[in-house]
């Protein structure tokens, strides 16, 4: 994970098989430097990557999420991320659609 602090963007490339807990090891860390660096704009590229996570988990990671940005304050509402998948990544659309509905800005 790297931050440009040009681009004022937190920056992650997942590469091989990708789990839930690595996601959350992941959120916990870009909230981190989030905090540290004032910046809420996070970009995650999937494209060498894939994961097998069920429906439950996809549907929970956005839940996750909010829990782990919770230590932002008022800050949390300002996380923007985008995703970078290609068809190796199953429920991509699923994700986005439940990250949304829990008022978070992403794009995939």
């Amino acid at each position: 994970m790297s931050y440009d602090r040009t681009m004022q963007i937190i920056e992650r490339k997942f590469r091989g098989v990708i789990t839930f807990v690595e996601i959350k090891q992941v959120m916990t860390e870009a909230t981190g430097i989030s905090g540290k660096e004032n910046c809420f704009s996070w970009l995650n590229d999937l494209t060498d990557a894939s994961a097998d996570l069920t429906p439950t988990e996809v549907y929970n990671l956005s839940k996750v999420l909010l829990a782990i940005v919770a230590e932002l304050g008022d800050n949390a509402n300002k996380i923007r991320r985008a995703i970078v998948a290609g068809d190796n990544i199953k429920n991509v659309q699923f994700a986005e659609t439940v990250s949304a509905n829990r008022g978070q800005l992403v794009r995939v």
